[in-house]
């Protein structure tokens, strides 16, 4: 899935789940992709809200409006490879 900077966004920190605004259908197929097993990659240009919808993936409310009873399966994990070198 790859963002692109079409929705209003504030440079900055990152935006906290009960900020979020927006996104909702790619909320939406990344947790449809989620419930089927699918494997999903979120990629895009620097700053344009990635680990903010992460943040928001990994809230357990989020969690709840999109996947209902599902939702207590999930277990987010949280890996910053940012500082780890392409070589």
């Amino acid at each position: 899935m790859t963002f692109s900077g079409a929705t209003a966004f504030t440079y900055g920190r990152q935006v906290q789940p009960a900020e979020f605004y927006g996104r909702k259908a790619e909320l939406g197929t990344i947790f449809n992709r989620l419930r089927n097993g699918e494997s999903t990659a979120v990629i895009g240009e620097p700053q344009i809200g990635k680990s903010s919808l992460l943040l928001k993936l990994a809230d357990e409310a989020t969690q709840r409006e999109y996947l209902g009873q599902d939702a207590q399966a999930v277990l987010t994990c949280s890996l910053d490879l940012h500082s780890i070198g392409s070589d």
